[in-house]
């Protein structure tokens, strides 16, 4: 079990590190673009939750139908996996 979450913690992590930089980045340029971020950041955190779960979700699909041999619902959800992602980038894309 620590094999698989070890990696999703550093990640989860690594997404705080890169917000506290980003902050104080943001802070030493203007109070104006701390305050685009602030305005920003959640909208963005939303869709990584979002697209984090969809990938996950995904993730389980495709090691369920490996695990039973099934090659061909392997390739359906890897296929309904990456449609729906290329979607939903746009989509968030938009928004943001």
């Amino acid at each position: 079990m620590w094999a698989l979450a070890v990696p999703l913690l550093v990640a989860g992590l690594t997404q705080i590190i890169v917000n506290v930089v980003d902050t104080i980045m943001l802070a030493r340029w203007s109070t104006t673009a701390l305050g685009a971020f602030a305005l920003a950041a959640p909208v963005y955190l939303i869709a990584l939750v979002i697209v984090r779960g969809w990938a996950t979700a995904v993730q389980i699909k495709v090691a369920q139908a490996h695990g039973a041999g099934d090659q061909r619902a392997v390739v359906q959800a890897v296929r309904l996996g990456l449609t729906t992602s290329a979607v939903a980038g746009l989509v968030i894309g938009v928004v943001l």
